[in-house]
């Protein structure tokens, strides 16, 4: 537990003088990597191991998959999570539930990220589409701590198909994100490469 010491200022930012001590708890994710020869590194996250490697013509075996994909990964994980809780707590439950995020990377050194898309394909009850379509929000503008802070460095966007019938979108360009574009799927049931 750490103690921080805060000063109370009022609405016009004039400090009354007054000091209010504050209890934060610290909490922190770790993970260990270990270089396993060649261009291969395995991962210790919660007790599982990730194995990530290069393709061949690069020096690697391919024995998994190259690290940039899991920043996607964790975000379908994280909403799509969220998602099931939600609705869970309302006690509904979707028939199927499969996320595919597609990441737009950039096209000079250093490669990364410059924005990212979550599509939710959904099926269930048609009176729970409503339900759906706020547990999606809830996660995407409240909960999801992976979208959230994404959101800090490129946009992040979704769109939302209920039933094969799309009930959201706020892509502001859909046709754009096809360019260079790595997709990872998560599924309730399974996790796929795309």
């Amino acid at each position: 537990m750490t103690k921080i010491t805060v000063q109370k200022c009022s609405l016009n930012h004039l400090c009354d003088g007054k000091l209010k001590t504050l209890k934060v708890d610290i909490m922190k994710h770790e993970i260990e990597t270990q270089w396993m020869g060649k261009m291969q590194f395995n991962a210790l996250v919660n007790g599982h191991t990730i194995i990530m490697d290069a393709p061949e013509k690069v020096g690697g075996e391919n024995l998994g998959s190259i690290p940039k994909p899991f920043v996607l990964t964790a975000l379908s994980g994280c909403t799509g999570m969220d998602v099931i809780a939600l609705l869970r707590k309302q006690g509904k439950q979707l028939q199927d539930l499969n996320l595919k995020v597609s990441g737009e990377i950039s096209k000079q050194p250093p490669i990364e990220y410059v924005s990212a898309n979550v599509v939710y394909e959904m099926i269930g009850d048609p009176e729970d589409e409503q339900s759906a379509y706020d547990a999606v929000m809830k996660s995407q503008e409240k909960i999801c701590g992976v979208s959230h802070m994404l959101k800090k460095i490129i946009p992040v966007t979704w769109q939302i198909f209920y039933n094969r019938k799309e009930i959201f979108n706020n892509q502001p360009h859909a046709q754009s994100i096809a360019a260079k574009t790595v997709a990872v799927g998560f599924n309730v049931n399974s996790i796929n490469e795309n």
